[in-house]
Protein backbone atom coordinates (compact mmCIF):
# COMPACT_ATOMS: atom_id res chain seq x y z
CA UNK A 1 0.00 0.00 0.00
CA UNK A 2 1.06 3.64 -0.49
CA UNK A 3 0.21 6.86 1.48
CA UNK A 4 -1.74 7.70 -1.93
CA UNK A 5 -4.21 5.11 -1.01
CA UNK A 6 -3.90 5.94 2.39
CA UNK A 7 -5.02 9.77 1.13
CA UNK A 8 -7.62 8.44 -0.65
CA UNK A 9 -9.32 6.09 1.37
CA UNK A 10 -9.53 8.48 4.25
CA UNK A 11 -10.92 10.67 2.04
CA UNK A 12 -13.57 7.80 0.70
CA UNK A 13 -14.34 7.12 4.36
CA UNK A 14 -14.62 11.03 5.32
CA UNK A 15 -17.18 11.47 2.42
CA UNK A 16 -19.16 8.31 3.25
CA UNK A 17 -19.36 9.38 6.86
CA UNK A 18 -19.72 12.92 7.06
CA UNK A 19 -21.08 14.05 3.24
CA UNK A 20 -18.95 16.03 0.77
CA UNK A 21 -19.95 19.39 2.79
CA UNK A 22 -17.82 18.45 5.06
CA UNK A 23 -15.42 16.95 3.22
CA UNK A 24 -14.80 20.14 1.64
CA UNK A 25 -15.08 22.47 3.86
CA UNK A 26 -11.55 23.96 4.29
CA UNK A 27 -11.77 25.56 7.57
CA UNK A 28 -13.75 22.63 9.11
CA UNK A 29 -10.84 20.67 7.68
CA UNK A 30 -8.47 22.56 9.28
CA UNK A 31 -9.90 22.77 12.84
CA UNK A 32 -10.56 19.27 12.64
CA UNK A 33 -6.76 18.72 11.91
CA UNK A 34 -5.63 21.56 14.02
CA UNK A 35 -7.63 19.04 16.99
CA UNK A 36 -5.88 15.46 16.38
CA UNK A 37 -2.33 17.67 16.43
CA UNK A 38 -3.13 19.21 19.87
CA UNK A 39 -4.00 15.83 21.17
CA UNK A 40 -0.95 14.51 20.23
CA UNK A 41 1.17 16.99 21.12
CA UNK A 42 -0.61 16.55 24.37
CA UNK A 43 0.03 12.93 24.14
CA UNK A 44 3.56 13.62 24.08
CA UNK A 45 3.30 15.90 27.13
CA UNK A 46 3.23 19.13 25.57
CA UNK A 47 1.90 21.17 28.10
CA UNK A 48 -1.01 23.91 27.63
CA UNK A 49 0.46 26.83 28.00
CA UNK A 50 3.30 25.83 25.98
CA UNK A 51 0.84 24.89 22.85
CA UNK A 52 -0.93 28.37 23.57
CA UNK A 53 2.35 29.97 22.77
CA UNK A 54 2.60 28.48 20.14
CA UNK A 55 0.02 29.75 19.01
CA UNK A 56 0.57 33.60 19.48
CA UNK A 57 3.71 32.92 17.83
CA UNK A 58 2.40 31.46 14.37
CA UNK A 59 -0.85 34.16 14.17
CA UNK A 60 1.95 36.76 14.90
CA UNK A 61 3.09 35.49 11.54
CA UNK A 62 1.88 36.29 7.91
CA UNK A 63 0.36 33.37 6.39
CA UNK A 64 2.20 30.82 4.86
CA UNK A 65 1.47 29.00 1.55
CA UNK A 66 -0.66 26.03 2.42
CA UNK A 67 1.63 23.42 0.36
CA UNK A 68 4.31 24.20 2.20
CA UNK A 69 2.80 24.14 5.25
CA UNK A 70 1.84 20.42 4.51
CA UNK A 71 4.96 19.69 3.46
CA UNK A 72 6.64 20.85 6.73
CA UNK A 73 3.61 19.15 8.55
CA UNK A 74 4.44 15.70 6.78
CA UNK A 75 8.16 16.60 8.05
CA UNK A 76 7.58 17.06 11.90
CA UNK A 77 5.09 14.50 11.79
CA UNK A 78 7.50 11.51 10.20
CA UNK A 79 10.65 12.98 12.57
CA UNK A 80 8.50 12.50 15.54
CA UNK A 81 7.11 9.17 14.59
CA UNK A 82 10.56 8.06 14.00
CA UNK A 83 11.84 9.49 17.67
CA UNK A 84 8.68 7.80 18.93
CA UNK A 85 9.59 4.40 17.29
CA UNK A 86 6.09 4.39 14.81
CA UNK A 87 5.81 3.26 11.49
CA UNK A 88 3.19 6.50 10.37
CA UNK A 89 1.79 4.97 7.35
CA UNK A 90 1.40 1.79 9.16
CA UNK A 91 -0.74 4.02 12.23
CA UNK A 92 -2.54 5.70 9.52
CA UNK A 93 -4.07 2.02 7.87
CA UNK A 94 -4.43 1.35 12.15
CA UNK A 95 -6.17 3.76 12.27
CA UNK A 96 -8.61 3.52 9.11
CA UNK A 97 -9.43 0.22 10.16
CA UNK A 98 -10.55 1.83 13.91
CA UNK A 99 -12.46 4.39 11.82
CA UNK A 100 -14.97 2.39 9.58
CA UNK A 101 -15.11 0.01 12.34
CA UNK A 102 -16.57 2.43 14.56
CA UNK A 103 -17.97 5.02 12.43
CA UNK A 104 -21.47 5.70 13.93
CA UNK A 105 -19.52 6.38 16.71
CA UNK A 106 -17.44 8.76 15.34
CA UNK A 107 -20.34 10.28 13.89
CA UNK A 108 -22.02 10.77 17.02
CA UNK A 109 -18.99 11.98 18.81
CA UNK A 110 -18.66 14.87 16.33
CA UNK A 111 -22.62 15.90 15.87
CA UNK A 112 -21.85 16.56 19.89
CA UNK A 113 -18.65 18.49 19.21
CA UNK A 114 -20.42 20.37 16.84
CA UNK A 115 -23.09 21.57 19.27
CA UNK A 116 -20.40 23.40 21.64
CA UNK A 117 -18.84 25.55 18.25
CA UNK A 118 -19.81 28.97 17.71
CA UNK A 119 -20.92 28.09 14.31
CA UNK A 120 -18.24 30.03 12.06
CA UNK A 121 -17.52 26.37 10.86
CA UNK A 122 -20.56 25.21 9.96
CA UNK A 123 -20.75 28.66 8.25
CA UNK A 124 -17.67 28.51 6.30
CA UNK A 125 -17.61 28.73 2.66
CA UNK A 126 -16.87 25.20 0.91
CA UNK A 127 -13.85 25.81 -0.89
Amino acid sequence: MSYHQLQRTWWSWLVTAFGEGSANNRRERAARFLEEALELAQACELDKPSAIALVDQVYGKPVGDPRQEVGGVVGTLLTLCEHLDYEAEEEGWRELRRAIRDMDLIRSKQAAKAVSFTGALASAPVK
